[in-house]
């Protein structure tokens, strides 16, 4: 929203403050305009300040562990490599989409995940998409550590 966007929005604020203020007593008209006008543009910032920490609550309570547990589920199901080598997702995903040893499925799947995380990160950057890049990250840790189990191989050293 640009400056014009603002100054409208200002604007209509102004007005239902000065509507609730000519609602009011009369001797109470300007305290009432004031009050109304900081309320009207403080409630946006506290409803967003609550909604954000409505989400994070409920990220560490429930969402978490159940989307890294889907994640992994995917990263196995499609075959993806390991990401012991890789420290964060983004490489992570680059190299497995570019690798001429992962399979084309495993590399479509690499894909909608940057695209995934991509878009997250676009659209709600301050919650979903830092969540589910946290999570991604908690997943590739897991998936690694799951196949050295499974292999005998040290999760610390590249597969390759």
């Amino acid at each position: 929203m640009g400056w014009r966007g603002s100054l409208i929005y200002t604007a209509l604020n102004i007005a239902l403050a000065a509507v609730i203020a000519a609602i009011a007593q009369p001797g109470n008209r300007g305290l009432v305009f004031i009050g109304a006008l900081v309320a009207l543009e403080l409630a946006p910032w506290l409803l967003a300040l609550w909604t954000g920490l409505k989400f994070w609550v409920a990220y560490h309570a429930f969402l978490k562990r159940q989307s890294v547990d889907l994640i992994k589920r995917e990263m196995r199901k499609h075959d993806l490599p390991t990401a012991s080598a890789f420290f964060d997702h983004s490489r992570y995903l680059t190299h497995t989409i570019e690798s001429d040893r992962t399979t084309l499925r495993a590399k479509l799947r690499a894909s909608g995940f940057a695209a995934e995380i991509r878009t997250l990160q676009s659209v709600r950057p301050q919650t979903a998409g830092r969540a589910y890049a946290a999570m991604f990250q908690e997943a590739m840790k897991q998936h690694s550590s799951e196949a050295a189990a499974t292999t005998g191989a040290d999760p610390a050293e590249p597969r390759e």
